[in-house]
């Protein structure tokens, strides 16, 4: 197991689950007027906040992490598939887009190095592969 790369991976959980909770504060769809938009934006910046707060949970309990690292990509890929599904050009996304697709490429980085990780332990524990084919 390589250690510099588990704690970069732990780190990026750390830093993406700090964006996570901060891109609430900073995201300017919070300036909607009244009704039920309202009420949505502030639900999404809800679940935003619990996948952050479950991100950074999971840099220190490594049972939790396939769950919500898995959650965390797929919320962030949805996000990113309905903000290029209703724009013209890549110059008019917004700014939080661009955060969410860092954050989606450095998660699954880490998710890669997470997987190599228990592929080795398993190796090392003599457990049979994942993979059983050639």
């Amino acid at each position: 197991m390589d250690d510099f790369l588990h704690r970069l991976a732990v780190t990026v959980l750390v830093i993406c689950g700090l964006l996570s909770i901060a891109v609430i504060a900073w995201d300017p769809l919070t300036a909607a007027e009244g009704g039920w938009l309202t009420a949505l934006i502030q639900h999404r910046e809800f679940m935003l906040a619990l996948l952050g707060v479950g991100l950074l949970t999971a840099a220190f309990l490594p049972a939790l992490r396939p769950a919500l690292m898995t959650g965390s990509m797929l919320a962030k890929f949805a996000y990113l598939a309905l903000a290029l599904a209703n724009v013209s050009h890549a110059a008019d996304l917004a700014p939080a887009a661009w955060l969410e697709a860092g954050m989606l490429g450095a998660l699954l980085a880490a998710a890669a190095v997470f997987l190599r990780e228990a592929r080795q332990e398993a190796r090392w524990d003599g457990v049979p592969r994942l993979r059983t084919g050639a």
